[in-house]
């Protein structure tokens, strides 16, 4: 039941959900939301490409091969590999492979399943990729962002099963309590809190009609077909759908079972004719599926059922009365609260939802968009120019000859100018043929604190080599607690220091021309980053499409 709450409640797609268990069991920690983005910033997206960089982002170095048959049980798992499903080429996971079975995760599936190696051939399509991790570009912030992750996730998982929970514990009292008499009260809760999950699953269908868990949920013959049936013209009256109706029918019933009592009989009088009305909704759409539609949803099949086992229980209860049950005046006021809370809320929340997961879709667009560097060539001519040369100033990393060069505008102390280290360093290690150049803001006055780690930045720049430098800029800007004389402990420059005050008054100076307002600022190849783009959007692009024609 967990499995399925948070497949439901974290749902991504096969290649997230496959990546990220590829990654956890090569011990990478790494948050799902970030395996989710890294995979839909990628400008080919849903291509063996982009699941290679993504792995690679985080410290795996991997390599992608086609194999035969024969080849594959000299592969050490796991590793991924592309399968022949229902749905056409999907991922999968392949956790142990010996010359008889296959130990594998196959697509849309959370479970491990062993099976017979002969049938796994008939759907491995030869393409696999390996990976080893390698500790040396491990970030320590995967590791944050996961607990994070965790934590978000605990907390939205305990939310969800409150209301299962607190009505189960309300049973139980009330089977103590009254024993026999509360048996078909209890059993009404049960059947109400189950039409409650069902509802949630139809209101989700809205939301994701590609949903993995959906799907299994209503796989069935040739004549089952939810989605026919829940896009239909039948599936909405009066512009709402009958998922939502039938979502606040059931939860308001059990929300008025928790507020005035499992073994309130005036409450059971209500349902009584409430139950009246929605044994014709019954009838319709029954007939709707058999007669008209000819085809059969099986989430609607479940509704109706409990919404026919709720009538025969009311019926069956000698102590309600189906020709009094008429809603006493008393309970129509908090009735109607019941019934209209989950009602508006749903009304509010399915479109919050449903235009989240469009941005999702434009935030792929965008992404491949912007991965195109003729695209950022073009808004780049719109952008502010250096009007004054910045040679020779700050601290340059990367070949001296390289096609392109990326100027970063930095404050030592400043907290994006240190998020941006980390991914420029990876721009520089992915990219030879581009230049960093580090250009700080900082005044020659003492009483600047910044004027101390830069002169120190600038001193180390001079006396050693890149990779050394490359070592002091990681140490200053991903310290926790920027300690200029720890940092100065380490890296003594002894006399190199005091020659640095004419250096750092001709970048306060280039600064002040170019008027820097915020820091970091970037100019690419001797303009002004585009506000549209962000220092990682560099991370995809396509650097050897900007090749001079």
């Amino acid at each position: 039941m967990m499995q399925t709450l948070n497949n439901l409640l974290f749902a991504s797609d096969n290649e997230v959900d496959k990546v990220y268990m590829y990654l956890r069991l090569l011990n990478v920690p790494v948050s799902r939301h970030a395996v989710k983005s890294e995979l839909m910033d990628h400008p080919d997206a849903n291509s063996l490409l982009s699941i290679s960089d993504t792995i690679a982002g985080f410290g795996v170095e991997n390599v992608a091969a086609m194999v035969s048959s024969e080849e594959l049980d000299q592969i050490s798992a796991p590793f991924l590999v592309r399968t022949q499903s229902g749905e056409g080429l999907s991922l999968a996971i392949v956790k142990e492979i010996n010359h008889d079975s296959v130990t594998y995760m196959p697509s849309g599936q959370q479970r491990w399943q062993r099976i017979r190696k002969d049938l796994f051939l008939q759907d491995f399509q030869r393409l696999v990729l390996v990976g080893a991790v390698n500790d040396t570009t491990r970030h320590p912030q995967f590791a944050i962002d996961q607990k994070k992750e965790e934590s978000q996730q605990r907390k939205i998982t305990f939310g969800m099963l409150a209301l299962p929970l607190l009505t189960v514990s309300l049973i139980v009292l009330s089977l103590f309590k009254y024993r026999l008499a509360a048996i078909i009260p209890s059993l009404y809760t049960i059947l109400s809190l189950a039409g409650v999950m069902v509802g949630s699953l139809l209101l989700w269908h809205e939301i994701d009609r590609q949903s993995t868990l959906l799907k299994q949920v209503c796989a069935g013959g040739k004549r089952v077909n939810c989605d026919s049936i829940l896009s239909s013209q039948a599936s909405a009256v009066f512009g709402v759908s009958w998922s939502l109706i039938g979502f606040s029918y059931f939860a308001g019933s059990l929300l008025a079972i928790l507020t005035m009592g499992i073994m309130n009989s005036l409450l059971f009088e209500c349902f009584t004719l409430l139950s009246s009305g929605a044994l014709i909704y019954t009838a319709f759409s029954l007939y709707y599926q058999w007669r008209i539609a000819k085809q059969w949803c099986l989430l609607c099949l479940y509704t109706q059922g409990i919404l026919i086992l709720q009538a025969g229980l009311l019926v069956s209860n000698s102590k309600i009365s189906m020709f009094n049950a008429l809603i006493p005046e008393n309970l129509i006021l908090p009735m109607i609260t019941c019934y209209i809370l989950p009602f508006v809320l749903g009304l509010i929340i399915v479109p919050v939802i449903k235009k989240a997961r469009e941005g999702e879709e434009y935030q792929k667009s965008l992404a491949h968009l912007k991965s195109n560097a003729e695209v950022l060539k073009a808004l780049l001519y719109t952008q502010p120019m250096i009007t004054s040369s910045a040679n020779g100033l700050g601290i340059t990393l990367g070949r001296e000859d390289a096609r392109h060069r990326l100027i970063k505008v930095c404050n030592p102390y400043c907290g994006p100018c240190a998020s941006a280290h980390v991914v420029i360093d990876e721009i520089l290690a992915d990219n030879p043929d581009l230049q960093i150049q580090i250009i700080f803001t900082a005044s020659d006055d003492d009483q600047d604190r910044k004027a101390a780690p830069a002169r120190h930045l600038m001193a180390v720049s001079d006396s050693a080599d890149e990779g050394l430098l490359k070592q002091a800029l990681d140490d200053w800007y991903l310290a926790e607690t920027k300690d200029y004389s720890a940092f100065a402990a380490k890296y003594p420059v002894h006399d190199k220091l005091q020659q640095q005050g004419s250096k750092v008054k001709a970048m306060r100076e280039w600064c002040d021309q170019m008027e820097i307002r915020f820091t970091p600022t970037f100019f690419l190849d001797g303009y002004q980053l585009p506000r549209s783009y962000q220092i990682g959007d560099l991370k995809k692009l396509r650097w050897a499409e900007d090749e001079d024609k």
